[in-house]
């Protein structure tokens, strides 16, 4: 496993300067479980004569007698190997003769530079504003991002952003493709003051349609196919959405339990077919975004009030995301991503997903998390667990 600087074992050890030669060897086979019996002692012996022939490390010689017996038994006690056999003192002002071994056939890794203790996250839908884009649009990279995703689109991402009107940016299926470029474009801007973060995060997470921007940013997919991506979700959500009155609220100031049993009471509440509210995104203690019916949404809205919540209102998005409301958009994307996953590449930093709230690790197989991706559009997404497993 990794040490507390992040480093792997065989990264450990070519940070260590006092090993050499066949000593590289040996804790290679080591860290592989792959160091025999008989190498062990040759690295045992090895290792009592170069020491008898060099100044011991001074804070081992602060934690034992120097006598060159004792010292031998306290090495070995207190390490993982048995006492080795014993071996010749050497004669009094006798140089000891060193061991002939030969070179360590390892080939020193490729420089690697450790990843920067930071994440990179990025919002969802919900934080569009008429205007927004504007600070950046002097920016080469975020020219060349809209001046593609305007072909992509078909439409113009800047004029909207920066024009509206609120209430076409509210709409899902502009909203969303703008907070991608916009998610982007940030990261671009950050690059500035902190380009370490930047180039080598250690891990990357988005909130909802903002797991999209974070594939792009851990290097999954390019932005061609993320915006592609995205704009196909935004459109199948549309639909979805279009299918029956749907809304989402925010609701904060109570716990889980409570919040659970409200959303119970209020589908029951709601007349219409299909009734129902949930929770869809567990942001943090206390704080959640409720999806669902409007009349149920309302519904929760008015008996979370009466409960003293500390905010319980409808917010700006189109439809009841991250629930069943929205099984025949999940549909539409999954066919979209398996026709995707062999051109993914496998991720530069490790991702945190929405539906588990979970790691997965850097080079990992996209295959192996393209399900997760499936199942975002219908289920919880665990904010809350994926920032405490950060």
């Amino acid at each position: 496993s990794k040490d507390n600087d992040g480093h792997s074992p065989e990264e450990s050890i070519w940070c260590t300067p006092q090993l050499h030669t066949v000593e590289l060897e040996w804790m290679f086979q080591a860290t592989k479980g792959e160091l025999t019996e008989k190498n062990s002692l040759k690295a045992q012996e090895y290792l009592l004569v170069k020491n008898r022939a060099s100044a011991p490390d001074p804070i081992v010689v602060s934690r034992m007698d120097k006598d060159i017996t004792k010292w031998r038994k306290y090495w070995f006690s207190t390490g993982d190997y048995a006492l080795p056999y014993q071996l010749p003192e050497p004669e009094e002002g006798a140089e000891p003769k060193p061991l002939d071994l030969p070179s360590s056939k390892v080939a020193p890794l490729e420089s690697v530079v450790m990843p920067v203790n930071a994440a990179l996250l990025f919002p969802g839908q919900g934080s569009q504003y008429v205007g927004m884009l504007k600070n950046v649009l002097d920016r080469p990279k975020v020219k060349e991002l809209l001046l593609k995703a305007k072909d992509i689109l078909g439409w113009d991402p800047q004029d909207l952003a920066l024009n509206g009107p609120e209430e076409k940016l509210q709409d899902t299926r502009y909203c969303q493709p703008i907070m991608f470029i916009a998610g982007l474009a940030a990261m671009d801007l950050l690059r500035d003051t902190k380009p370490d973060v930047v180039d080598r995060p250690q891990c990357v997470a988005g909130l909802s349609l903002g797991e999209y921007t974070a594939l792009v940013a851990a290097g999954v997919l390019d932005f061609e196919d993320g915006l592609t991506l995205v704009k196909l979700r935004a459109e199948a959500m549309q639909r979805a959405t279009e299918m029956t009155p749907q809304a989402m609220a925010s609701v904060a100031g109570l716990d889980r339990a409570k919040v659970d049993q409200l959303c119970e009471e209020a589908t029951k509440a709601d007349p219409s077919p299909n009734a129902l509210v949930k929770v869809a995104n567990f942001l943090f203690a206390g704080g959640f975004t409720c999806g669902g019916t409007k009349a149920a949404v309302d519904e929760l809205c008015k008996r979370a009030t009466a409960a003293k919540a500390l905010q319980a209102r409808v917010i700006k998005t189109g439809g009841a995301f991250h629930t069943s409301l929205m099984n025949p958009a999940q549909e539409e994307l999954s066919a979209a991503l398996d026709s995707l996953v062999d051109k993914m590449k496998p991720p530069r930093c490790a991702i945190y997903f929405n539906v588990t709230g979970k790691r997965v690790p850097a080079k990992a197989d996209p295959a192996t998390f393209v399900e997760l991706l499936k199942l975002q559009l219908t289920n919880e997404v665990q904010w809350e667990p994926t920032i405490k497993a950060m």
